[in-house]
């Protein structure tokens, strides 16, 4: 795996902090529906706890532990050049540096709250002027909505890599 990283043609795809985000944003997506169906499959459906479903509880923890990990690869492996971890220095303490964590954490919610508005935004836009889909008569069943799909998610994408870069894990200003 180490000689595939190292390849040139992988490196010289990794240097742009765009298509490292997606990667992350990829593994987080997987990482998510894999936690979600693992917890489907122990738990099932159809019961409640606390009054809420099972489905619903593995849904939250799945899009919790997606969202957790993403903030965290985006911070080391996307942003770091930022200059968001010049905060860490050893002067500070243990709660001063989650204080940096946990607003930089919320600032990452926030933006992924607003990603998901502009994702639901532009696929019901394009529903309403019914270029969401293929024609059916191509027979893709669900599969004939994946225009919709992917602009959506395109554009939620763009939209999440900007705030997280100017707004979530901006430059210092020195």
């Amino acid at each position: 795996m180490k000689r595939i990283i190292r390849h040139p043609f992988i490196q010289f795809f990794l240097q742009f902090r765009f298509i490292r985000f997606g990667l992350v944003g990829a593994f987080n997506t997987i990482l998510d529906g894999s936690i979600y169906f693992l917890l489907l499959s122990l738990f099932g459906t159809g019961y409640k706890v606390l009054f809420i479903e099972t489905d619903t509880w593995a849904r939250a923890i799945a899009m919790f532990v997606g969202v957790t990990s993403a903030f965290f690869m985006n911070s080391r492996l996307v942003f770091k050049d930022n200059g968001y971890h010049n905060d860490f220095h050893e002067e500070i303490t243990f709660s001063e540096k989650l204080a940096v964590v946990g607003r930089s954490y919320t600032k990452f919610i926030a933006s992924y709250a607003m990603g998901m508005g502009m994702n639901l935004l532009t696929y019901t836009t394009m529903k309403r002027l019914h270029i969401d889909s293929f024609p059916p008569e191509m027979g893709l069943g669900l599969f004939s909505k994946l225009p919709a799909f992917i602009v959506s998610t395109g554009v939620s994408a763009v939209f999440n890599y900007f705030f997280c870069k100017h707004f979530v894990f901006k430059p210092k200003a020195v």
